[in-house]
């Protein structure tokens, strides 16, 4: 590779992902190694130094699950000098440092994953009103839902309520993270949330606030997911609703 490519243009699956786009928006790849037959891929990456692993982590299992690889590795490199653009000379893979160099940034590391990825509601944020329910992941979803038996990937952010039928999340112990999934109704249609979540965003949230047969509100975007192969809605938000009681109208009451 003779020039750096920026990461979201060879990666452009990574933009449908709010947050993550936004975190790797001033990387750019040095190099790239793929191995066809493994279906793995090695990255050498230049403006990632105060990334925190986890969002390597989170970057790596995203790029491998959008483009159906089994494996990417993501090295991070120090910037180099710059060149005359007629005699820039073509990029070497790292072939060490890295340790050291994640030595040497660890505070600014620790900083920027916080104020990258932090989604945790704060106690506040987590009370009842008389308008909303407890918020379980991100913030107070003031927005009108949309019936999911409408919902279309060019939707981008949506918000929806129904139902949930189906729970089945992972935790993903070697990468100290988890894949939180369900699904949920609203009984014109359904939808699977999914996200991949770091230690450090407080997957527990999810993991213990969710169960089936709950009433959600939740925020996200709809992407295509190559995991399941199907539509999915990636949360940044999700709260209870409140579940209606249905009434009998009727002239003779059923009950």
């Amino acid at each position: 590779m003779s020039e750096k490519i920026p990461f979201l243009e060879m990666f452009t699956a990574v933009r449908r992902n709010r947050e993550l786009s936004d975190a790797v928006e001033g990387w750019v790849i040095l190099s790239a190694a793929i191995d066809k037959g493994q279906r793995s891929a090695r990255i050498e990456i230049e403006g990632a130094q105060g990334a925190g692993a986890n969002l390597l982590q989170e970057a790596q299992e995203y790029v491998c699950r959008a483009y159906g690889l089994n494996s990417v590795k993501l090295v991070t490199s120090e910037p180099r000098q710059p060149v005359p653009p007629k005699s820039v000379p073509a990029a070497e893979p790292v072939s060490g440092g890295v340790d050291d160099a994640f030595a040497r940034t660890q505070a600014i590391r620790e900083a920027a994953l916080k104020n990258i990825t932090r989604a945790v509601p704060s106690s506040q944020e987590k009370k009842a009103t008389k308008d909303h329910g407890k918020v379980i992941f991100g913030h107070v979803v003031k927005k009108k839902p949309v019936p999911m038996g409408e919902l279309a990937l060019d939707m981008g952010t949506v918000v929806v309520e129904g139902d949930v039928f189906a729970v089945d999340h992972r935790e993903l112990k070697k990468r100290n993270a988890w894949v939180v999934a369900f699904d949920v109704t609203d009984y014109t249609g359904s939808v699977r949330v999914s996200k991949f979540i770091t230690a450090e965003e407080n997957a527990k949230s999810i993991v213990d606030g969710v169960k089936k047969g709950q009433r959600l509100i939740i925020q996200g975007r709809l992407n295509l997911d190559r995991f399941y192969g199907d539509m999915v809605l990636e949360p940044v938000s999700i709260m209870e609703g409140s579940k209606q009681m249905r009434q009998d109208l009727a002239a003779e009451k059923r009950v």
